[in-house]
């Protein structure tokens, strides 16, 4: 799918979407939070939400007194309705960066961020070009000694969802995707279930990058 394709799909997926009834909603991302709580961050880290869409997980960073966030995703209609429901108290926190994770334009020209985190966007690269432009970019942001926290859907799971063909991983690939110089710390299978009832297993996980680049 191109970069085109992509952005529309995604476009059309929050045009006029009710959040609350999106497959993947939270009402608390509680996992996400219990494993950033497990990083070494403090509240001037930098931390970027890969694929945000409307996800509450800024709006509790924030509450936890989080300074320096970046909200990104594919779709600018996902990201204009985060801002506006987070409203002031995201003002000089939140950055909102409408980019592609797999050709990136904006993303690359940050500086590095102590923690990564990603819930189901991985998943819907199912091309070997396409994971490895996202584990790259990855790998380039993250700062050494930084966390990377990734959810995607486990082998258990579904094979499709919002129209699009996903990647199944159990914690083993990640890590084989991220490579040698990140270290596992934890992972876990946990079943999500939609605001309509049916189950989505994910596999969750958190890895720290090296300080130093492995020989």
């Amino acid at each position: 799918m191109s970069r085109i394709s992509r952005k529309r799909h995604w476009e059309r997926i929050y045009e006029g979407a009710e959040e609350e009834k999106l497959s993947w909603y939270e009402e608390v991302p509680t996992l996400s939070l219990d494993l950033a709580g497990q990083c070494e961050l403090d509240q001037n880290s930098r931390i970027l939400i890969a694929g945000a869409g409307t996800s509450r997980l800024a709006d509790f960073l924030l509450e936890r007194g989080f300074t320096d966030i970046i909200a990104t995703d594919i779709s600018s209609q996902a990201l204009a309705l985060l801002k506006r429901r987070l409203g002031s108290p995201a003002a000089g926190k939140v950055t909102f960066v409408a980019d592609d994770l797999l050709q990136p334009k904006l993303l690359p020209g940050f500086s590095p961020v102590q923690l990564w985190h990603d819930r189901a966007v991985l998943h819907f690269f199912i091309d070997e070009e396409d994971r490895q432009a996202y584990f790259d970019l990855l790998r380039q942001m993250l700062a050494p000694g930084g966390y990377a926290l990734l959810a995607a859907f486990n082998l258990q799971s579904v094979k499709m969802c919002s129209g699009l063909p996903v990647m199944n991983y159990n914690a083993e690939m990640l890590s084989e995707a991220l490579g040698d110089e990140f270290e596992l710390l934890s992972s876990f299978d946990y079943t999500h279930h939609t605001p309509s009832g049916e189950p989505r297993p994910y596999v969750y996980g958190l890895w720290r990058k090296a300080f130093q680049r492995m020989a």
